[in-house]
């Protein structure tokens, strides 16, 4: 009973008790002395004394196995107890295994429909699921399922315990289409058991409420966390922790909607319940402070915001000390703070002792730490100390990009395009900072360079890539599973504080293992993970060609500005670095519209490269060439040919059309052969798994021709006239047209 009703201390003292009169009067050997070491295994469990646990778990399995052997109930139970802990303390292998004998035990002694087999079912999916090992995870959990069901019912507690695991695993795994489904359910389920007046029920509704919240759904999500904090006030657990996540919860909300009245409102009142419940000396009170706190940053409202913050720091501070990443991040929150005051003498100091913690605790390739590097560079840019700059984006996009690399195999869609917004906010800070620094050999030209390599060629595209490698061949599934496994392992250990990872070497070695397998058996797989740097693409330049990456980008000053600006970012064989060419802001194109409202944008295109307009209409499209293309030519004195990558509204002009004068278009004076990336220099972008499809290609037709012409002459024909083809307009890579730029 009070273990059930948490009372530890007092349920430790009698089982304690009871050992003691049943050592003495059955010895250590018997049915119920194990019972009661079992049960004191049980309570250290829920205390979280995993140590203590493990003691009396072994003890007790040792003699249940020598008194009534492997093959009973009870010896299972113990085992199955035991490799709950191991799990608990993420020592998966020695889980697993023990989970798998108390299957066998319970599959022989009760066959394989039983309550018991399906709980071990529940369990080995959980370790897969906490391995990411997902699709083995789901397989055990829909097994688990299916024999819930089948015993008890979809109505049951049993049915539905089993769908929220399986609908988290989704949520996981990055299939969204079905977690709705199965939290509506529950939903049901919930309401039928124990009617809408019930915490069970409010419990259910706030965690339909979060997915829609982490959906992006706050119009469906808002309503579901007012009836449960209802319902928890009708049935007095005001007073509660539940109650106030609720409103905190709420806040989020509200928040993520850009409500930030009522965000206020709520967080206000979270406040005040959690002072009420746990006081002001308490990690949740600082972090609600912290959110009230944004809030007032969003609106401007620093003075109120700075006091909050201030308050939640010397929290965390007097609870936690001044190394611990709860501090670290009200250093960061003020720090970030005082740059958008203008306190950049305050912004500094703030920032290099997160910075300092932050590495100390989580490493330098953690997000939270690159984080801090980010305000850095703003804070440097704006009081112009350009010299400490550069090298920070340089370590910014290294450790970037090797995150990107390897999450680009477990992510799914929705958190690759996430991670790619996020990518590409740093991408638009760096061309900002190019642009503001103003000359042709911007110290980080080569940065710019190397990044829209990697963010147009690589990035944009390799996920997918790898998708279809993999189901290209049925024996590769699994090594790809293997790799997403281990990726995701290590994704999670990376997130942790160095000194709370567990097994990452091992896990890195295995990861390079199955990379290596992969670039070896699987045709494609080597090219597509290869990471190309400006000078490999160089190297493949001949001494009359160049190539160019254009880019767009929101302009950052260093906040976000509605001004959206393009630059080209030149290479030349003999060349340093790249230079950095700034070109236009994209209303200064899209202007060009406006002075014929009657002109549609594709006409406009269309109407801009023709030589036969009324010089009437022709003044509407002057500027074209001025915009886009006069500041690289006297780059491109004694260049041919020039390779280039287009980004943004770039993608909708064929630049060899646009005139150079009345005379004259771009393709009179160069080869111009457009790409998704000038990455295919280097890495062909086609893969085997488009060897199968097939086109039939016809050109050149003469529609007049004699129909009783021959074969053979139609042959000879093609090859006289072989020689006059070109396909400088192709683009080198199947799947990239058109979609370069499209973020």
């Amino acid at each position: 009973m009070y273990l059930e009703r948490g009372e530890y201390k007092k349920a430790e003292q009698l089982h304690i008790e009871v050992k003691a009169i049943r050592e003495k009067l059955l010895g250590k050997e018997s049915v119920d002395y194990a019972s009661t070491l079992h049960n004191l295994g049980l309570l250290y469990y829920q205390m979280s004394n995993f140590q203590k646990a493990e003691i009396y778990y072994i003890e007790a399995r040792v003699i249940r196995e020598k008194v009534l052997g492997k093959d009973n109930l009870d010896y299972a139970w113990t085992v199955n107890n035991l490799a709950n802990v191991y799990l608990e303390r993420g020592e998966y292998k020695k889980a697993e295994q023990l989970h798998f004998e108390v299957k066998a035990i319970r599959e022989k002694l009760l066959g394989n429909e039983s309550y018991d087999y399906a709980y071990s079912l529940g369990n080995i999916g959980l370790i897969y699921n906490n391995t990411g090992q997902y699709e083995k995870s789901e397989s055990y959990y829909l097994e688990a399922i299916a024999i819930m069901e089948k015993l008890f019912g979809k109505e049951s507690l049993e049915y539905i315990n089993c769908l929220y695991n399986l609908a988290h695993l989704y949520l996981e795994m990055g299939k969204y289409d079905k977690p709705e489904r199965y939290f509506l359910h529950i939903k049901t389920i919930q309401e039928k058991k124990f009617g809408k007046l019930h915490a069970n029920y409010a419990a259910c509704l706030s965690s339909l409420a979060i997915f829609y919240d982490e959906m992006g759904d706050q119009e469906k999500a808002i309503p579901l966390f007012i009836e449960a904090k209802a319902i928890r006030e009708k049935i007095q657990d005001k007073g509660s922790v539940a109650y106030t996540k609720n409103l905190n919860n709420l806040a989020n909300a509200y928040y993520n909607k850009g409500d930030i009245e009522n965000a206020i409102s709520f967080y206000e009142e979270a406040l005040n319940s959690q002072e009420i419940l746990l006081g002001k000396d308490h990690p949740e009170y600082a972090w609600i402070l912290n959110n009230l706190a944004n809030c007032y940053i969003s609106i401007n409202v620093y003075d109120k915001a700075e006091l909050l913050h201030l308050e939640a720091k010397a929290i965390r501070e007097k609870l936690l000390g001044k190394e611990s990443l709860d501090y670290a991040n009200s250093l960061s929150n003020l720090s970030i703070l005082n740059l958008k005051m203008g306190n950049y003498k305050e912004c500094e100091p703030l920032c290099l002792e997160a910075k300092t913690i932050r590495g100390k605790i989580l490493g330098n390739s953690h997000p939270d730490y690159m984080t801090t590097l980010v305000i850095l560079t703003h804070l440097y840019t704006v009081i112009g100390s350009y010299d400490k700059v550069e090298p920070l984006y340089a370590e910014i996009l290294v450790q970037q990009n090797a995150y990107a690399k390897q999450a680009l195999t477990h992510l799914s869609e929705r958190e690759l395009n996430r991670f790619i917004h996020r990518f590409s906010e740093i991408e638009d800070q760096l061309l900002s900072y190019a642009l503001k620094t103003g000359n042709q050999n911007n110290p980080t030209s080569h940065l710019c360079y190397d990044n829209s390599l990697f963010y147009k060629g690589f990035l944009l595209y390799t996920s997918s890539r790898i998708q279809k490698l993999a189901a290209s061949n049925p024996a590769n599934v699994e090594k790809f599973n293997q790799l997403k496994s281990c990726h995701r392992r290590l994704a999670r250990e990376y997130a942790k504080p160095i000194a709370e990872r567990k097994d990452v070497e091992a896990l890195e070695t295995q990861a390079n293992d199955v990379e290596k397998d992969l670039a070896g058996t699987v045709a494609g797989y080597g090219e597509a993970m290869k990471q190309v740097n400006w000078q490999e693409v160089q190297q493949q330049l001949r001494p009359d060609e160049a190539a160019i990456e254009f880019v767009h980008y929101q302009y950052y000053t260093p906040n976000p500005t509605d001004s959206v600006m393009y630059a080209a970012l030149l290479l030349r064989p003999g060349d340093s670095q790249p230079v950095f060419v700034p070109l236009f802001e994209e209303k200064q194109l899209l202007s060009l519209l406006s002075k014929d409202e009657a002109t549609s944008s594709s006409t406009f295109f269309a109407q801009a490269y023709s030589r036969g307009i009324t010089p009437a209409k022709k003044e509407n499209y002057q500027g074209l060439y001025e915009l886009v293309w006069q500041p690289l030519d006297t780059l491109l004195t004694g260049v041919k040919t020039v390779y280039y990558s287009p980004s943004g509204a770039i993608h909708r002009l064929n630049l060899s059309a646009i005139a150079v004068d009345k005379i004259n278009t771009l393709t009179d004076r160069y080869q111009l052969v457009r790409l998704g990336s000038t990455r295919s220099l280097v890495v062909a972008d086609t893969i085997s798994s488009y060897a199968n499809n097939s086109a039939a290609l016809f050109g050149g037709i003469v529609y007049e021709a004699d129909t009783t012409a021959s074969d053979r002459d139609s042959t000879y024909l093609l090859a006289n006239h072989a020689g006059s083809l070109s396909f400088a307009h192709v683009e080198r890579g199947v799947d990239q047209r058109g979609k370069a730029g499209e973020h």
